[in-house]
C-alpha cells in the first residue's frame, strides 16, 4: 500500500523507464506490454511523424494510465505541427526525419528517445504496417484538412478565423 498518491506514479514510471532502457530485441518485446500499451505507442509515433510534431518525439508527451502499470502516449502542446519551428522562425523541410542526424550519423539534441528507438528498432513491421493503414484513411492528409477546416469554421465571432482570412488575402496590405 503507498502512503500517498505521489509513490506510485513514480514507481510505476521508474519501472517502465528502467525496462526501456535495459532490455532490446526480444527481450524488450517480451516484456514491454507489461509498461506500454505498444498498439498507442506505434499510433503516437505514427501521428508524430506525419503531423510534423518534431518536438513531441523527444519531450511533449503526457504518458496516462487506467490501471497503474501499462502507460499510454498522449500528446499536447502541438506547437511544432506540420513542421513549424518551435518559436515560428522557419519550416523543415517536409523529409525532415526524426530523429534528426547530423551527416556523421550523430542523432542531435532534443530528437533523441530511446523508447521510440526501441519501438522502431523491435516492431518495425508492425509500425509500417500501421502508419499506411492510418495514413489511408484517419491520417489521410485531405481528412486532416477537412477536420482542421471544420474545426476553424466551427469558431463563432468575434473569433471566426474564417473571416480573419478572408480579410487578410482580399486586402493589399500583405
Amino acid at each position: 500500500s503507498y502512503n500517498d498518491d505521489t509513490e506510485w506514479p513514480c514507481e510505476s514510471m521508474n519501472n517502465l523507464l528502467s525496462f526501456v532502457i535495459n532490455n532490446d530485441g526480444e527481450e524488450f518485446r517480451k516484456g514491454i506490454e507489461k509498461y506500454l500499451d505498444v498498439d498507442a505507442a506505434i499510433d503516437y509515433l505514427a501521428t508524430t511523424y506525419v503531423l510534423g510534431v518534431t518536438d513531441n518525439f523527444a519531450k511533449n508527451m503526457i504518458l496516462i494510465t487506467y490501471d497503474g502499470q501499462k502507460w499510454i502516449p498522449n500528446m499536447y502542446d502541438l506547437d511544432t505541427a506540420c513542421g513549424l519551428a518551435f518559436d515560428g522562425s522557419k519550416y523543415f523541410e517536409y523529409d525532415f526525419s526524426v530523429p534528426e542526424k547530423n551527416p556523421y550519423g550523430k542523432i542531435l539534441s532534443g530528437t533523441e528517445n530511446l523508447l521510440w528507438d526501441r519501438i522502431l528498432n523491435n516492431y518495425t513491421d508492425e509500425f509500417k504496417n500501421r502508419y499506411f493503414e492510418l495514413r489511408k484513411d484517419i491520417l489521410d492528409t485531405e481528412n486532416l484538412i477537412n477536420r482542421y477546416s471544420d474545426f476553424i469554421d466551427s469558431v463563432e465571432y468575434p473569433y471566426n478565423f474564417s473571416r480573419d482570412f478572408s480579410k487578410l488575402f482580399s486586402s493589399n496590405a500583405c
